[in-house]
């Protein structure tokens, strides 16, 4: 069924070769201008890949385990936020190629992260726990510690921002209990699944 879309749809394509030794492409996030795109995969790189050129541009190396979420920032198309399975969170300036902050919120891998639209305000999910870290001021400045300003018994999947800044849409699943015995009524209980609607200014 794929070879017949791929080969009967009416798309055009461009492929984006990776090295062989790439196993999985796990994230993928594009610039606001639309020049580019991100992608991190199983060997713990982030790749950029120009539009324009057609090719990849930079590896972004750093990440010690896969990173598992990308996103832009929405006015500086420069600015990458990347999250990995060990709970750091690394912001990337593509242009200069380099990372100019690190962070670690916990042992549990980040599953999310979002900028806030109207500033340098990184929303960040991390297992129960919701993190904000203000990546703000010049690189050599030191790292503001991220901020802890939700825990909930349910956990994050994704995040995001409304244009407006001030909402910000999660989306959650109830943890399993997995000390539970097998067979029993918790142990067998199915993920239950929400959208929420927060509002970060209240």
């Amino acid at each position: 069924l794929e070879e017949d879309i791929v080969v009967h749809g009416n798309v055009t394509e461009k492929a984006c070769n990776l090295p062989p030794d790439v196993r999985c492409t796990i994230a993928v996030a594009s610039s606001a201008d639309g020049t580019q795109f991100a992608t991190s995969h199983g060997d713990h790189a982030i790749r950029i890949y120009s539009v324009t050129a057609g090719k990849t541009v930079a590896v972004l190396e750093g990440h010690t385990r896969t990173p598992w979420t990308l996103c832009f920032h929405s006015q500086h198309a420069h600015l990458l936020v990347s999250g990995c399975l060990n709970g750091e969170l690394r912001l990337w300036d593509v242009r200069k190629r380099t990372c100019l902050r690190h962070a670690v919120l916990g042992p549990d891998r980040v599953t999310s992260v979002a900028f806030r639209p109207e500033d340098n305000m990184v929303a960040a999910a991390c297992g129960r726990e919701l993190f904000f870290w203000d990546v703000s001021g010049d690189e050599r400045e030191e790292t503001k510690t991220p901020e802890k300003v939700l825990e909930t018994t349910i956990g994050f999947l994704c995040l995001y921002f409304h244009p407006n800044g001030k909402w910000l849409v999660t989306c959650e699943v109830r943890s399993l209990n997995s000390t539970a015995p097998p067979g029993s009524a918790v142990a067998n209980q199915t993920p239950h699944f929400c959208i929420r609607l927060r509002d970060i200014n209240n």
